[in-house]
């Protein structure tokens, strides 16, 4: 290729490299406007129409409820927004197509109340109570039911945000080399929570030497000679010892022993870094509180006769 051709060639490289200099700043634009214009849609979509009040009132059973409207705005996939959406909309017709008449001030403010059959109202108020907030909106002993009637309703975001996510448990065993521990094993029963509140319940079928509780990412358990000490992990023993090792070691007796089968529930709290044993869903055995900047998941310490199995 002599001098020219290459000149010709630099040329209409140049030319092209301009052009797409040009036109990257015009599809960027278009890309953001095209974003824009879909984030717009889902907030739109995400949101009650115009024709649903501040106030709504919704008819449970034979119960009457009244909630803000942004109280279903928080779950717009759920069962509830759909039902308030389709409620005040039909509403909303039955006025544009009814004839003009004079009106009694009385009727001017009255409005539908959405209908909800054949659910329970107090489970539902209990729902009502966790959308808004409230502290122990829904008591240990309700938690399985309402969390069943949260599934019907479709406000499992709402109920994640406040309880944590509910997977299926299982033990998942940890492979330990020390020969003192080849009689016991180590049973990790979740993942490694981050956030939110979770519980799981053991249920204890033999107890020769059972531990439950839980164990963090970084837990040792190859470096003690007995597992009471090992780093990571906060247990409730089945002779009525609590034991936690984090800084150092921590030891006390609860006024629970565990002699028959039972089951225990364990709750961790990963956003207040606590952890602790319920007998029963409602007496609590102990409590404790767990350093911060650390990953928990649920786990056992089982000696060969002993056997735990998980309720959910």
């Amino acid at each position: 290729m002599d001098s020219d051709e290459e000149a010709g060639a630099a040329s209409v490289a140049r030319e092209v490299n301009d052009s797409l200099q040009e036109s990257t700043p015009v599809f960027e634009r278009q890309i953001g406007h095209v974003t824009s214009s879909l984030k717009k849609t889902r907030n739109a979509l995400c949101k009650l129409h115009s024709g649903v009040p501040e106030v709504v009132t919704l008819k449970v059973g034979d119960q009457v409820f009244s909630a803000q409207r942004s109280l279903f705005e928080k779950d717009p996939q759920s069962l509830l927004f759909i039902l308030v959406c389709q409620s005040y909309a039909a509403h909303d017709t039955d006025k544009k197509n009814r004839p003009l008449k004079r009106t009694k001030p009385e009727e001017t403010k009255s409005q539908p109340s959405v209908e909800v059959p054949e659910r329970d109202p107090i489970i539902f108020a209990m729902l009502l109570n966790m959308l808004r907030g409230y502290d122990n909106a829904v008591p240990p002993e309700w938690k399985e039911a309402c969390w069943k009637e949260a599934v019907y309703y479709g406000l499992t975001t709402s109920w994640y945000e406040r309880y944590g996510n509910r997977r299926p448990y299982a033990f998942q065993i940890l492979a330990c080399k020390r020969k003192l521990l080849s009689e016991a094993v180590y049973g990790v029963a979740s993942e490694y929570f981050t956030s939110g509140e979770h519980y799981i319940d053991f249920y204890v079928v033999k107890w020769d030497r059972v531990a439950l509780g839980v164990i963090s990412s970084d837990a040792d358990i190859e470096s003690r000679e007995d597992p009471l000490d090992t780093f990571g992990c906060a247990f409730y023993w089945n002779d009525g010892r609590i034991s936690s090792f984090f800084s150092s070691l921590v030891m006390f007796n609860s006024s629970v022993v565990l002699n028959e089968a039972h089951f225990v529930r364990v709750v961790l709290d990963a956003s207040e870094n606590t952890v602790k044993w319920m007998w029963d869903e409602v007496t609590t055995i102990a409590m404790l509180r767990l350093p911060k900047g650390k990953t928990f998941a649920f786990c056992t310490l089982c000696w060969h006769n002993s056997q735990v199995n998980i309720m959910n």
